[in-house]
Parts: structure tokens; sequence; C-alpha cells
């Protein structure tokens, strides 16, 4: 272990200029790779999921979730706006959670 860190310290500029190199393809890359975050894009259109996908697109506007943000409300009342959301929602299957 000393004989490596004595290499080191002994090669510090070469590999401090190598480290720089390699910096140079990696922030290239950085730059050109896209992420996608709609994980629904890679699901087949005919499944149940995409189906509903679409219908909430076209009846709503929006996709597959949304925000509710309230304030100022106290926690009793936060509770039945819970409930009568939650009441509103459509399951057209069982989660696995549910099955058990």
């Amino acid at each position: 272990m000393i004989k490596f860190g004595k290499g080191v310290v002994k090669c510090r500029f070469l590999i401090l200029i190598l480290a720089f190199l390699l910096l140079i393809p990696s922030a290239i890359g950085y730059m050109k790779t896209r992420i996608n975050y709609d994980i629904l894009s890679y699901l087949p259109g005919q499944i149940e999921t995409m189906k509903g996908q679409d219908i909430l697109l076209d009846e709503f506007g929006t996709g597959a979730f949304s925000f509710v943000v309230v304030e100022g409300m106290q926690d009793k009342d936060l509770q039945k706006i819970a409930d009568k959301i939650e009441d509103c929602l459509l399951y057209t299957s069982p989660s696995p959670r549910d099955r058990g």
C-alpha cells in the first residue's frame, strides 16, 4: 500500500491531467443523454392502464395523477376532503395488497 501511495504522489500531475481528459467525454455524454420520466411511454397502448390514461387525458386534460393543495384547514376537514376524493376513485382491478 505504501508503494501505491508513493506512486500516486509521484505521478500526481499525470493523474490530474488524465482525470480532466476523462471529464471531457463524460460531460459530453451528460449533455447528450435525454431522460424520459414518463414511465407510461414504455407500456403498450392496448393495456387497460394506457386506455385509462387516454380517457383521463381526453376527459380532464391531465394524466394519471393530480395534486390537491389545501391551506389553512383543520385536520378533521382535511380528512373529510380526503374521504370524498377517495370515493371518487375508480378501481378496475384489485391491487396486489388487496388480494392478501
